[in-house]
C-alpha cells in the first residue's frame, strides 16, 4: 500500500531522504558530478532553509518503507512538480508510484493553480526517469533546462591567452564572510529565469557553512561587487575526483564585459593548482554556447515536462 504523508519538515527520515537524494543525484540526473549526501546536508539545506515550505513537500512510502518524496509547488499560477523516487525499485513499481506522485500533486494543490499545464522535472534526457514521466503524462512540450559541460582546459588557456581579463580586483572566500554580497550578486544575476528562489543572506551563510566551498569575488576599480564564482571538489558516483564550479554569477549590468572570464579562469585555475583534470559545470541551456566557446564540452542536457492533466 502506498502512502503518502505531506508537511514533513525534518526529523526521523533524514538519513534515508539523503540516501534515496544521492540515487537520484547519481542515476536520473549526472553520475558525473553527483552529490552524495548526509542528513545533515538535508537538514541544514533543506528544512532549516527560509524558503523551505512543508506544505510543498511530501514523502511517499510503501508500507513503513520510505521510497520517495517530492516537492508541488505554484509559479506564476502553474503547477510544478520535481519528484524524487528511489532508483532500486522495479520499473512497474516506480511507474505506480510516479503516477501517484503526479496525482497526489494536483489532488492536493488544486485549486491554488489555474494555468492547465502542468511542469514536472525529469532528469537527465533519456534517463530512465525522464522515460517514465514521457510515459505517464505524454508531454505536450519538453524543455532542456540547463547542460551538463566538461572543461578541455588547452581550449580555455588559448581563449585567455586571446582576450585579456578587465582590470578587476579577485578576493578569494569561504563565503560566509561574504554572504551579503554574495547574495546581493546572485539575486540580480538570476532573478530573470523562472527557476529563480531568491536568496536572503541567512540561507547564503548556512550554504557555505555546509559545503566548504572556495570563492572568488570579482570589484571592479571602485571597489563595488560586481560578480562570483564559487568551486568544490568532491567524488562523484564513479569514484572519480573532480571538480565542479557551483555557480557564476555576474551582476546584469556588467555582463558581456569579460568580468565572467575572469572568475571562470581564475576558478578553473585553483582546481588545477589543486591537480584536478576532470573539471565540470552546469550550464543554464540559453548560456552554454558562452562556456563552449570557452573551452567546455556539452556531456548531459536536463529537461522538464510539460503535459495537460487530462493526460495523467
Amino acid at each position: 500500500m502506498i502512502n503518502i504523508v505531506w508537511n514533513y519538515s525534518g526529523g526521523e527520515h533524514d538519513d534515508r531522504i539523503a540516501e534515496i537524494y544521492s540515487l537520484c543525484s547519481c542515476i536520473y540526473y549526472s553520475p558525473d558530478v553527483c552529490r552524495i549526501a548526509d542528513a545533515n546536508y538535508i537538514r541544514k539545506i533543506w528544512y532549516e532553509a527560509t524558503w523551505f515550505r512543508p506544505d510543498e513537500h511530501f514523502l511517499v512510502f510503501i508500507q513503513d518503507k520510505l521510497v520517495g518524496y517530492s516537492y508541488a509547488w505554484i509559479v506564476d499560477s502553474a503547477l510544478r512538480i520535481n519528484a524524487c523516487i528511489d532508483p532500486t525499485l522495479s520499473n512497474t513499481l516506480k511507474e505506480e508510484l510516479l503516477r501517484t506522485i503526479i496525482r497526489e500533486s494536483m489532488e492536493k494543490k488544486k485549486g491554488e493553480y489555474k494555468y492547465p499545464i502542468i511542469t514536472i522535472h525529469a532528469g537527465r534526457e533519456f534517463s530512465e526517469l525522464h522515460q517514465l514521466i514521457k510515459k505517464i503524462v505524454n508531454p505536450i512540450n519538453e524543455t532542456i533546462t540547463s547542460q551538463l559541460m566538461r572543461l578541455c582546459i588547452d581550449e580555455l588557456e588559448k581563449y585567455i591567452e586571446k582576450k585579456k581579463p578587465p582590470n578587476i580586483k579577485l578576493v578569494e572566500s569561504n563565503g560566509v564572510e561574504h554572504a551579503d554580497i554574495i547574495t546581493e550578486i546572485f539575486n540580480n544575476a538570476f532573478s530573470i529565469y523562472d527557476w529563480f528562489i531568491e536568496w536572503n543572506p541567512e540561507d547564503t551563510r548556512r550554504w557555505y557553512e555546509q559545503q566548504k566551498l572556495t570563492v572568488f569575488i570579482a570589484f571592479n576599480e571602485k571597489g563595488e561587487p560586481i560578480g562570483f564564482s564559487d568551486i568544490s571538489i568532491r567524488k562523484n558516483y564513479y569514484g572519480e575526483t573532480i571538480g565542479y564550479i557551483e555557480t557564476l554569477a555576474v551582476k546584469k549590468e556588467y555582463q558581456r564585459k569579460g568580468y565572467g572570464t575572469a572568475l571562470l579562469y581564475q576558478a578553473v585555475k585553483k582546481l588545477v593548482e589543486k591537480g584536478i583534470e576532470k573539471i565540470y559545470l552546469d550550464a543554464i541551456y540559453d548560456v552554454a554556447i558562452y562556456y563552449y566557446k570557452r573551452g567546455f564540452k556539452p556531456l548531459y542536457r536536463y529537461v522538464r515536462a510539460q503535459f495537460v492533466q487530462q493526460n495523467v
